[in-house]
């Protein structure tokens, strides 16, 4: 539960008793989410923070700073990744877990935030457009525009199976 001074309180449904108060955040938290494991707690604030916190410990193993707020946060089912979505933007980030892929310490404390920016997929106008020609498609001239190009590529069939546009589809 998050409270309104800031703290986040975890109860234990049986014995309806707080078992972890985790302190922080300086402004209201706007979403948070336990692993499937039950084994961490991500916490997101008004203040462009995210934590991570180790349920078993009481400590903050992680924390990332944005120029945004994260506005919304989940865990995938199997732990390897957490969503975030963020007051700027309509997409969905995927970050991938360091316990599962890289080599994080559970035993680590999170002492100061590591400021990230969000991954974006913006061109900025200053850069040139790329564009990957497809097999069986027309080629592209460095005369088109996003638009044009976009009219001219079509769109991968991937019937039901996971892709990527311009990828072949998953086995």
């Amino acid at each position: 539960v998050a409270l309104d001074d800031l703290r986040v309180v975890v109860f234990d449904a049986t014995s309806r008793r707080a078992i972890r108060t985790f302190k922080g955040h300086t402004a209201a938290v706007t979403d948070m989410a336990i692993s499937t494991d039950a084994r961490w707690l991500a916490t997101a604030s008004n203040d462009t923070s995210l934590r991570i916190w180790d349920l078993p410990t009481a400590r903050c193993i992680d924390w990332l700073e944005f120029p945004t707020p994260v506005t919304g946060l989940t865990f995938s089912p199997t732990g390897e990744f957490l969503a975030t979505s963020f007051s700027d933007s309509v997409g969905i980030t995927l970050w991938a877990n360091r316990c599962h892929f890289g080599d994080a310490r559970p035993d680590a404390i999170a002492l100061r935030p590591i400021r990230l920016q969000a991954p974006s997929a913006a061109v900025p106008e200053d850069e040139e457009r790329a564009f990957l020609h497809l097999d069986g498609g027309d080629e592209l001239s460095e005369d088109d525009t996003g638009d044009e190009a976009q009219d001219r590529v079509e769109p991968a069939s991937c019937d039901g199976q996971v892709c990527f546009a311009g990828s072949e589809p998953s086995k």
